[in-house]
């Protein structure tokens, strides 16, 4: 007689084979199936990683809830800087790589307190699987991987041949712009009006001036808007392209690729370019985007989320030890903060995106 194997008994195996303890959420596990999928398929697009990630996950998932898109599973992997996205095109041994592919980041890691240290990078298969004794330092929160180092031996390890990583510098790492969100708007605006007029352009997808918590709800066809808005084109085969549009009655006058021009050369991905934008135009139109803080049944501090924000930002807050989580309270994703770091990260989110907390009890 065959014994069934249990659902539980077959992710736990899988588990394992990613060097993950069995108690790791499932979330943590599609983190690590990206990045061995990075490693086979990258240089990619977004789309394309997405598309083998579904097959993964239509296999071990079929009858679990995962509340997760699978592209943000990918968008969080690229935010955390185990992936990079080409700001521009590339051409290199004589290949071509078109705007926004994936490429595999370089092994780094990068220190935020006195023993603790993010682990960056899949420059090669090895960089999966560390040795077991790196390994039980390690503990995955979301798609990052904290190392707790017990003394320099553990960084010696970490730097030697084997593995290759190098120190990346906290502020290299977040990368924060130079300017405030007022400043960023005109210096937008004034790079669109320089820009090409009358571009005849089929299926744009814009972000509408029409205010709503849910930014879904704001994508929708350009027909006959007149204004400035952040547009995107879907592409099946290859990444989104986004861009910044002028218009009067669905007429494009002026129109910009995003990232900007100036920005290319840090490696500013398109989609911050966007969601920045986003926010300087709501902030313009006098609808600031909105955030809530929410405090949790153990006293933690969170920040809710309704719109995507620039890595940076994510960066910014994760950096002072805070913790993503996804959409709860009908937000999109959530990042803790402490009382202590609570009113500066208010500054900080209307200096650089405009954004300001509901007040209480506005839905």
């Amino acid at each position: 007689m065959i014994n069934p194997i249990k659902y539980e008994e077959v992710l736990s195996k899988i588990k394992k084979s990613y060097k993950l303890d069995r108690n790791v959420s499932n979330e943590v596990l599609i983190y690590n199936i990206i990045r061995r999928l990075a490693v086979v398929h990258t240089p990619c697009s977004i789309n394309l990683l997405k598309s083998k990630l579904a097959e993964q996950i239509n296999v071990l998932f079929d009858d679990l809830e995962i509340t997760y898109d699978l592209e943000e599973f990918i968008q969080d992997i690229i935010s955390y800087g185990d992936l990079l996205e080409l700001s521009d095109v590339l051409i290199e041994n004589g290949n071509m790589y078109t705007k926004n592919t994936l490429f595999l980041s370089q092994n780094k890691f990068i220190q935020f307190s006195d023993k603790e240290f993010y682990l960056i990078g899949i420059s090669n298969e090895e960089s999966l699987f560390l040795n077991d004794d790196i390994n039980r330092k390690i503990r995955h929160v979301g798609p990052a991987k904290i190392l707790t180092i017990e003394n320099n031996e553990d960084l010696e390890k970490l730097t030697a041949e084997q593995f290759n990583f190098s120190e990346l510098p906290k502020d290299v790492w977040i990368s924060l712009p130079k300017n405030k969100i007022e400043d960023y708007y005109n210096e937008a605006i004034s790079e669109l009006n320089k820009s090409q007029a009358e571009v005849n352009l089929e299926d744009l997808e814009i972000f509408s001036h029409f205010y709503s918590n849910n930014y879904r709800k704001r994508q929708k066809p350009l027909e006959n808007e007149t204004g400035i808005f952040v547009s995107r084109k879907i592409q099946r085969f290859a990444s989104d392209l986004w861009a910044l549009i002028k218009t009067e009655n669905g007429k494009i006058l002026n129109f910009i690729d995003l990232p900007f021009q100036k920005n290319i050369k840090n490696n500013v991905r398109a989609c911050d370019e966007a969601w920045r934008l986003s926010c300087a135009i709501d902030l313009q139109n006098g609808y600031p985007q909105k955030y809530k803080i929410h405090e949790d049944e153990l006293n933690k501090k969170w920040i809710q989320f309704y719109s995507p924000v620039p890595k940076w930002v994510e960066r910014q807050l994760k950096i002072q030890g805070g913790e993503k989580r996804k959409s709860f309270n009908k937000s999109l994703y959530s990042i803790s903060t402490s009382e202590t770091n609570l009113q500066n990260d208010k500054l900080f989110l209307r200096s650089f995106l405009g954004m300001e907390e509901f007040d209480s009890g506005n839905d």
